[in-house]
């Protein structure tokens, strides 16, 4: 199935949206295809590389999108603190309650999230939390690889399009102790 075909039946959405590739280029399909239906919600987080969320909003501006800005709280998970490997499950399980409440609010009754073909398979402990919550994929639901997801971007001409995938500010501390607050 086309990634038009799958998103032109939800009118509305809410895309999980951290301004990377993935993310940006199915926040910009949403958009193309229902136009004011897709609302961009990235998460204020401590977590949250610096400047991250200033280069998420500037794509949302360029491109007309609606961006919704929720505050999340991951560092006080006890769960998330432990930094284990699965933390991103901590991580994407706050993101999508808030979205949850969002969505909500707005009456919106699909919330979606940036992963691709290729990431399935792979030990993605945030796919859980999404399957869980009933967050949906499109980008892998049409089949399409990081390498579709780039020449998309490119053909759009999202500047993320050739971008280094991105981690949040915890994946850079490596398993053990638990990170401290950014400073």
């Amino acid at each position: 199935m086309h990634l038009e075909e799958i998103l032109r039946p939800m009118r509305q959405v809410l895309v999980g949206y951290s301004g990377g590739v993935d993310s940006a280029t199915l926040a910009v399909a949403a958009q193309r295809v229902l136009g004011e239906g897709a609302i961009c919600v990235t998460a204020d987080s401590e977590s949250y590389a610096t400047g991250e969320l200033e280069k998420a909003t500037e794509i949302t501006r360029e491109f007309g999108i609606r961006h919704e800005v929720v505050k999340t709280r991951e560092l006080d998970n006890p769960d998330y603190a432990k930094n284990a490997p699965n933390r991103c499950y901590y991580c994407k399980q706050e993101l999508f309650v808030h979205m949850e409440q969002l969505a909500r609010t707005l009456n919106v009754h699909y919330i979606l999230y940036g992963q691709n073909a290729d990431d399935i398979g792979d030990f993605r402990p945030g796919a859980a939390a999404a399957r869980e919550r009933g967050v949906h994929a499109p980008l892998a639901e049409a089949g399409l690889t990081k390498d579709d997801v780039r020449a998309l971007a490119k053909r759009w001409g999202l500047t993320v399009w050739d971008r280094p995938a991105m981690a949040l500010r915890h994946a850079s501390y490596g398993r053990g102790p638990a990170p401290n607050r950014p400073r």
